[in-house]
């Protein structure tokens, strides 16, 4: 078995966990796991860890995410897509650009989301979207996440009641509570009515492969190593020396910039070898990949 990262295409109508168990099948590899969990109506990137590589699923976790996803207005739900219980807010209006332009640009920045209730964030140590199958209510803890930019999709036309948008963002972002709120903003009610995860940091579209195209064969030709997702970690090159220490988990003192916390360490050779912490100028092992 060879470590590393897949960069996986979901098709909507499967969950992130049914992806991992389709991998470890027909991989027949037991150590797979997600990096958070995509919503199953939607698709789009979703990297799956291999082996040791499921050591910096945390990291790939804290990427940022772009997504195309498509908004109807005049209608809402209790799951904020199509898929839970539909209202009609509204039939009568008209959209424009100039309208839906300076609603969008409200949502730039640093913005607060209360989650949706049909979501697995957990509350008092049960997922959400437990509590809205049982039909009751829970108060949500508000949460803040940026919106790096979001714009309306050039080329998509407006339709009566739709339009696209693209969104970069920070994790923990919920695009179904964007369109929502995007909706109230107008006055009019709205929720997601198709999503596609376009990016996850390196990730994208075109470097991405279709579940039905992997094999037990060909699986290592699309394998990204595990520190592909570590770009923004400062990279450090060790003695051997030094690299023998850090392998028997022995912090050693080493010329580092000690205005960062974390590190991704190197030997000559430039062969991954661990991530490390600053521990009072010393690199300390956190996780050691050989």
């Amino acid at each position: 078995m060879k470590d590393g990262i897949l960069n996986i295409l979901k098709p909507a109508n499967m969950t992130s966990h049914q992806v991992v168990a389709h991998v470890r099948r027909k991989l027949k590899i037991k150590k797979v796991g997600h990096t958070g969990t995509l919503d199953p109506n939607a698709m789009g990137i979703l990297p799956i860890c291999i082996g040791r590589a499921t050591r910096v699923s945390e990291y790939v976790m804290d990427l940022n995410k772009k997504y195309r996803a498509e908004i109807t207005f005049g209608i809402s739900s209790d799951t904020g897509d199509l898929y839970g219980d539909i209202e009609v807010l509204a039939n009568d209006f008209t959209l424009n650009s100039t309208t839906l332009n300076t609603s969008i640009n409200k949502f730039k920045g640093k913005i607060t989301q209360i989650p949706p209730m049909a979501s697995a964030i957990k509350v008092a140590g049960k997922k959400l979207y437990e509590y809205h199958r049982q039909g009751k209510d829970v108060e949500i803890p508000k949460r803040e996440v940026n919106i790096y930019d979001i714009s309306l999709v050039n080329g998509f036309p407006i339709g009566s009641k739709t339009c696209y948008i693209d969104v970069h963002c920070s994790k923990g972002t919920y695009i179904r509570t964007l369109c929502q709120d995007i909706g109230k903003d107008l006055k009019l009610g709205a929720l997601m009515s198709y999503l596609i995860r376009t990016e996850v940091g390196p990730f994208n579209l075109d470097n991405s492969i279709f579940l039905d195209d992997l094999t037990e064969e060909n699986y290592t030709d699309f394998l990204y190593p595990a520190d592909f997702v570590l770009y923004k970690l400062t990279k450090v090159i060790l003695t051997d020396k030094e690299v023998f220490q850090i392998k028997n988990g022995v912090s050693v003192l080493h010329p580092i910039n000690n205005d960062d916390d974390i590190y991704r360490v190197y030997d000559k050779e430039d062969n991954f070898v661990a991530i490390c912490t600053n521990n009072k100028g010393k690199l300390k092992p956190q996780k050691v990949f050989i």
